[in-house]
């Protein structure tokens, strides 16, 4: 599972994670779901993305800013 949650500043995000399996395509990049942080909260919603349903495992995540 690769996450990213937003603790500072406000806008869209959501997490990318790189994952593997031993089916064609061998690595893929998979983006998660964009979210939302406004300046009224503290911390922003989770952006989530799961190996297992996607027939892969997941070997790096990193967050994308938008």
């Amino acid at each position: 599972m690769g996450q990213t949650t937003c603790y500072e500043g406000y806008g869209n995000y959501r997490v990318v994670v790189e994952c593997n399996s031993a089916h064609w395509p061998y690595t893929r990049n998979i983006d998660g779901p964009v979210v939302y942080k406004s300046t009224e909260q503290q911390f922003g919603p989770t952006s989530s993305v799961y190996g297992q349903p996607n027939g892969c495992h997941v070997v790096d995540a990193w967050t994308v800013a938008l």
